[in-house]
């Protein structure tokens, strides 16, 4: 038996999309994928789910922030009743923090360390969290090198 069990794709009184799962139970907004591919701005980086062997599973695009919870609103759902409605929070704004937003202790790891309730952390391109027993990987995006403009056109006399 598998000791992450499937997450549950309860509908809400809303018209929102289901979030998708993978085998593990933390599922991903559909919704919030979509917003974020439908954004002019590349994302600054990914979130990717680790599954329960550690292989990479689902990867979240992450605009500026994701929230993590129990909760049908999250952009990543932790369908776990240990798991607050709104568990914890990445935000990428010059730098990358892990918020903690959960009452209780030991319920968010970051880097093997777990965050006190109400702490925030920076966060590393590669570091794994983790989230009422669900493991994730933060990725910053590669920033790309500029394209240089094109060069002025030379006038020409006929």
């Amino acid at each position: 038996m598998d000791p992450h069990p499937s997450a549950t794709k309860e509908a809400s009184g809303t018209k929102r999309p289901r979030a998708s799962s993978d085998a593990d139970g933390a599922a991903a907004d559909d919704a919030a994928a979509d917003a974020n591919a439908s954004n002019a701005l590349p994302p600054v980086g990914h979130v990717c789910i680790l599954k329960s062997d550690g292989t990479d599973g689902e990867r979240v695009p992450l605009q500026a922030i994701l929230k993590f919870g129990r909760a049908l609103d999250n952009d990543v759902r932790v369908p776990v009743a240990r798991c607050s409605r709104l568990h914890a929070e990445l935000t990428v704004d010059g730098r990358a923090t892990l918020q903690n937003h959960a009452r209780a202790a030991n319920t968010t790891v970051l880097r093997g360390v777990p965050l006190n309730p109400n702490q925030a952390r920076d966060v590393k391109s590669g570091d794994v969290f983790e989230i009422c027993g669900r493991r994730f990987r933060f990725e910053a995006a590669v920033a790309q090198a500029p394209v240089p403009p094109p060069a002025p056109q030379q006038a020409v006399d006929v």
